[in-house]
């Protein structure tokens, strides 16, 4: 027998991508992302500073706060986020963060900020969950 167990869940959604911010978790089409701890917070900071200019200056000093940390650090992270993101570095197409100059960087995918109901499906032993999902999307699929 199933359970839906259905509550609250804040963060931000663009594109086909839902960031979990209680979990930290990113999902693509309601599958999660494999996205490490670092990625995760460069997306969230700019994601949550979308439309605006973020410096590398200020990326380091968030993402590494009292560590000495080389710039080439950031520029890891910056480009293992665009391919988890399913940008190439060569092609602005479809590309959510752009480079507005040299060591400036701005996310520009429409992102929708709140809290939104999510739901998820527990199965007999529990061991298998649609995490991530919404009611809607668990509905359409018939999964309710």
């Amino acid at each position: 027998m199933a359970v839906i167990s259905v509550r609250k869940k804040t963060g931000y959604g663009f594109d086909s991508y839902w960031m979990d911010l209680d979990i930290f978790c990113l999902f693509r089409n309601g599958e999660p992302v494999p996205l490490p701890p670092k990625e995760f917070e460069l997306l969230q900071i700019l994601v949550e500073q979308r439309g605006q200019i973020v410096t590398r200056e200020e990326l380091i000093s968030r993402l590494w706060p009292d560590t000495i940390v080389e710039e080439a650090n950031l520029n890891v992270h910056i480009s293992a986020l665009r391919k988890v993101l399913g940008e190439s570095p060569n092609s602005h197409k479809n590309t959510r963060i752009k480079g507005a100059a040299p060591g400036v960087f701005c996310f520009v995918a429409e992102a929708l900020a709140g809290a939104f109901e999510m739901a998820a499906r527990n199965f007999g032993s529990g061991t298998d969950r649609c995490a991530g999902l919404t009611i809607l999307q668990l509905f359409q699929s018939g999964a309710i």
